[in-house]
């Protein structure tokens, strides 16, 4: 009987175990990403914004942005820290929006990329326009590419789903190879503006179809206040 009691215990012990690994409550996360700097957006900047990427097509209104001779990811020219800022949401879906990075010239194969998450819910609200983050917990070396990417609907009740559909700066990554985002410089304040659109290009009879390319919004800087980059290299980058 004594043996019996211990088997007993055990099974239970077992698929004590087993059912508590299976809680997706375990799994939960913030929707605010540690490390958050609660900021001001420039207003002039929005409204500057609003203007150039307005909810229409946007490879018909700025071809530039979509050509083969125009740089499309972040390269450090410097040693220097890197921080991202939300701008803007206009997508219904609740994205994720994280980085990888690579020394130039050493691009990754798709499984060696190691993707980190910078906001879990790009979505307003938990995130007010302003919000910043660094990327990353240091600074990069010079040579440094950054490329980013967007789980489309990738946040689900806490959790992440990291099999959702995800478009990367590298368009070689993407479905059918399309470019799902675009990336400036704003001539009249110098700001790097990274936009993503969260349908796929050929997807037209999707009924959100619309390729706006401002579904989120993000500004890149190589310092906390927003100054003009020194760090990064913009001699390829398009203007707007």
């Amino acid at each position: 009987m004594k043996n019996m009691k211990s088997f007993y215990y055990i099974i239970v012990f077992f698929m004590a175990l087993l059912m508590s690994s299976c809680k997706k409550d375990d799994h939960k996360i913030s929707e605010i990403p540690p490390g958050l700097i609660p900021a001001d957006l420039d207003t002039l900047l929005a409204q500057r914004l609003a203007t150039q990427l307005p909810r229409k097509n946007c490879i018909q209104n700025h071809p530039v942005l979509f050509t083969d001779t125009i740089q499309k990811k972040i390269i450090l020219t410097k040693e220097s820290a890197v921080y991202v800022t939300f701008l803007e949401q206009s997508a219904s879906y609740k994205n994720t929006f994280g980085w990888y990075s690579y020394e130039n010239g050493s691009k990754p194969a798709v499984d060696e990329i190691k993707e980190q998450i910078l906001f879990p819910n790009v979505t307003v609200p938990p995130l007010s326009n302003g919000d910043k983050i660094q990327v990353g917990d240091k600074k990069f070396p010079a040579g440094t590419v950054i490329e980013f990417f967007l789980i489309v609907k990738g946040w689900q009740n806490g959790v992440i789903n990291y099999d959702g559909v995800t478009y990367y700066t590298d368009p070689s990554l993407n479905p059918n190879h399309f470019q799902q985002h675009i990336l400036f410089q704003d001539q009249q304040y110098g700001t790097i503006v990274l936009g993503f659109e969260d349908i796929l290009q050929s997807d037209t009879t999707n009924p959100y179809f619309d390729d706006d390319f401002n579904d989120v919004l993000f500004s890149i800087a190589d310092n906390i206040d927003g100054f003009r980059t020194v760090s990064i290299d913009t001699t390829k980058m398009a203007r707007l």
